[in-house]
């Protein structure tokens, strides 16, 4: 985890990933662009949440994240997962998420990024990517149709 380089830092612009990624933005022009990372479970500032939605001041959107918050929550409900709880918070670090910032300097506007941090643990600690993967579908769906 820590022997890298986090590609969502600004000293990874230039990897083949970042150029990939910006390339793909430029070309597609996506309606929401989702930067996911992960959190583990005893992680205190997230305790209790399965997913994080990251707002950053002047970067994202607050009142799109809380819609997409609630559309996840609604997702899982639809699913029957019991106990999911996704929720914004503001960024706790003074490091600015540099994919999210570079899809604004791509011409994304800031209700169409976001940054989304998963439990590892998932509901019932199963560790659920693929349950995480169905919600944002399905939040996915509800927000673009």
């Amino acid at each position: 985890r820590y022997k890298i380089v986090d590609m969502n830092r600004p000293e990874s612009r230039d990897s083949a990933f970042r150029g990939a990624l910006r390339n793909y933005v430029l070309a597609r022009k996506p309606q929401v662009l989702i930067d996911v990372h992960s959190f583990p479970d005893r992680y205190p500032v997230y305790a209790g949440l399965d997913m994080v939605l990251i707002h950053t001041p002047g970067v994202t959107d607050e009142a799109f994240l809380k819609r997409y918050a609630t559309l996840l929550n609604v997702a899982a409900q639809k699913s029957g997962v019991k106990d999911f709880k996704a929720e914004v918070q503001f960024q706790h670090q003074p490091v600015i998420h540099d994919i999210v910032k570079e899809g604004r300097e791509l011409g994304l506007p800031a209700d169409a990024v976001m940054l989304v941090e998963h439990n590892e643990g998932g509901p019932g600690n199963l560790g659920n990517a693929a349950l995480y993967g169905k919600l944002h579908a399905m939040a996915l769906k509800a927000l673009t149709s």
